[in-house]
């Protein structure tokens, strides 16, 4: 029987990526990453490194494909192409195999990421409650 991998966070919390995974999958991708913080509540930003934005105590804002320089402004933040975790396809075979090879070096501070597998000809969505996620087959609802 054909299956499928899925990637879920198994704690509260919710999905997220440590920085060590959000590179290896922008590599995977082809691109490279750059990691911005916010410094001043949305107002001024600041170029970190991965070691820094790997740092439990960081609040990473946001990671880039491309290098908007040092202290970017809002307005040249607002047009640089973002890489969101959280749009990234569960069952993306690159972000499966990020969370294989990382294991436990694939979580941020808010996550425990687990690969669920499930057969490969059903329909699927994943439910949550408070972060803690779960692998559910499709169906219909009415209300």
């Amino acid at each position: 029987m054909k299956k499928q991998k899925i990637v879920i966070n198994s704690c509260r919390g919710g999905f997220g990526l440590s920085a060590k995974a959000i590179v290896e999958y922008a590599k995977l991708k082809g691109k490279k990453i750059y990691f911005y913080t916010d410094i001043k509540f949305g107002e001024s930003y600041k170029k970190i490194s991965q070691k820094e934005a790997g740092n439990k105590n960081t609040i990473i804002f946001y990671s880039l494909y491309e290098d908007i320089g040092e202290n970017p402004t809002t307005k040249q933040l607002n047009g640089a192409e973002w890489l969101h975790v959280t749009d990234i396809e569960r069952n993306d075979l690159d972000l499966i195999k990020v969370v294989k090879e990382l294991g436990k070096k694939a979580n941020d501070r808010f996550s425990d990421l687990k690969i669920i597998i499930i057969p490969a000809n059903i329909e699927w969505q994943i439910g949550e409650y408070d972060g803690n996620e779960w692998v559910s087959e499709q169906h219909r609802t009415w209300d």
